[in-house]
This record gives C-alpha cells, structure tokens and sequence, in this order.
C-alpha cells in the first residue's frame, strides 16, 4: 500500500488545491460552476482515498495467505482488497476528470512567440 496511498493522497490534494486556486479565478478565467464541479470531484477523491486505506488496512489485517500479490477470492479480506483498489482507481479517475475540466478554460488561452531585439551598445 505504500507508494499507491501516497499517489492516491497527493491527488487527492491537488484536487482540492486546483478547486481553490479555480475559486480565486472565478470571474476572470474560471466560472462558479466549473469551481462546484471541482469542488465536487476534490470532495469524492477524498472519500475514495478514505474508503482505500481503511479498506486496505482492514484487508492487509485479514489476509491469511503467504503471498499478497496472488491474492484470490478463497483468501480472508479479498471484498475489503477489491474495495481497497476500485477506491484507488476512482481516486485515479477522478483526478483525470479534474485535468480534463481544464479543456474548455485552456482553449481561451492565446500564446505567441517572444519577441526578441538586440540592441547595440557603444563600449
């Protein structure tokens, strides 16, 4: 569970911290709705990544088997570890979806080459 929880944990709180950046945007760049949509979807990454560890853990306590990578449905605490990973995937999916309610404020965003002069100098 090490480097998953802390992956699914730092999504987590990017989320939250693009919601809040969103809502300092709003009349600007960012719209109120899209601020409550990612609100929104900060708000459920934090359950799912609650749901994760404390399924997980309840799972990892559980596990009666030798090797965790070969766990299978004749093991204690395999619905807790399928619990444990779908929270992880929706922890994963919800971040991407939180990425992808950038597109439309993204595609307002015009960009042009620097310009650059060189000017001479008299030494």
């Amino acid at each position: 569970m090490g480097l998953s929880t802390l992956r699914c944990d730092l999504n987590a709180r990017v989320c939250l911290l693009q919601a809040v950046f969103s809502r300092r945007m709003v009349p600007d760049v960012s719209s109120a709705c899209m601020v409550r949509l990612r609100l929104l979807l900060s708000v459920l990454s934090a359950v799912a990544f609650v749901v994760c560890i404390a399924c997980g853990s309840a799972a990892i306590r559980q596990f009666d088997g030798n090797n965790q990578v070969l766990w299978g449905p004749e093991h204690k605490g395999f619905v807790l570890h399928v619990c444990s990973t779908a929270a992880e995937w929706a922890v994963a999916l919800l971040f991407i979806a939180n990425i992808l309610s950038y597109v439309p404020e993204m595609r307002r965003v015009d960009m042009e080459p620097p310009k650059f002069q060189v000017s001479e100098r008299n030494c």
